[in-house]
């Protein structure tokens, strides 16, 4: 579906099952957690959120949204001027397609897909190395 990594077909309103909630606050079961382990560190700071969520709902758990709980996360800001957060945050996303889709994807999807990431990845990191 269209939105579907920021969920913006869902009415915000509602509490619903989703794909993944913002790490930077999450409530998790006890007995979740000891089923699919701790968070991965083979993620620096980004990705490992996705990659716990994907985990515990691949177990049979359910992520879900509440929008009566309100937080204020400042997605990113202590990041932003930081070039190696910036390039951790674009080498998360290959980490997170390998340990989980790799296998399953058709080659000729792989390479659009690191492609698609080289791109993105080397447009968000270029005004840092720019400026070397």
């Amino acid at each position: 579906r269209f939105g579907r990594y920021n969920m913006t077909f869902y009415d915000v309103d509602e509490l619903c099952a989703v794909d993944a909630v913002v790490g930077a606050f999450m409530l998790v079961r006890t007995a979740a957690i000891q089923q699919v382990g701790l968070l991965d560190e083979t993620f620096w700071m980004y990705g490992e959120d996705l990659d716990w969520a994907k985990r515990i709902k691949d177990a049979g758990w359910q992520v879900i949204y509440n929008p009566s709980v309100t937080v204020l996360h400042v997605k990113r800001a202590s990041s932003k001027q930081n070039p190696r957060a910036q390039i951790e945050f674009y080498k998360a996303m290959p980490i997170f397609y390998y340990k989980h889709y790799y296998d399953s994807t058709p080659l000729l999807l792989h390479w659009l897909i690191m492609v698609g990431l080289a791109l993105k990845g080397g447009r968000a990191v270029w005004p840092y190395l720019r400026l070397k």
